[in-house]
């Protein structure tokens, strides 16, 4: 038979989600970097476990929790490294960018020291 309204609901929005997913990773790959992402869409599995706890009660086993700990662990892990490097670049940006590198002049500078 025909399929009813409540089934085209559900597949309009998966596909919706399935859209804004691959839209998300698209816009993260190009602001961030892949190691990042594939960490970050990892995170779907924690994130599930904890929907399951909270709504049907379902306690992780020991071994899905060990790999909880390591998505987020790792996550965490990238996170700070990025903190770091931004401290550091913040750091250095301001001795980076001085007036005549920002005005482009430094090529020209360089080819006039050596005539």
């Amino acid at each position: 038979g025909a399929i009813s309204r409540e089934v085209w609901v559900a597949i309009f929005a998966r596909c919706l989600l399935d859209v804004l997913f691959n839209f998300f990773i698209a816009l993260g790959l190009a602001l961030t970097h892949p190691l990042f992402i594939s960490v970050g869409t990892l995170l779907s599995t924690p994130l599930n476990v904890l929907l399951e706890l909270v709504w049907h009660g379902t306690v992780p086993a020991p071994p899905e929790a060990v790999g909880i700990a390591a998505i987020c662990g790792g996550f965490a892990a990238i996170m700070y490294d990025d903190y770091k490097r931004d401290i550091v670049n913040n750091a250095l940006a301001p001795a980076a960018e001085s007036p005549v590198a920002a005005r482009g002049e430094t090529e020209s500078l360089d080819r006039s020291a050596q005539t």
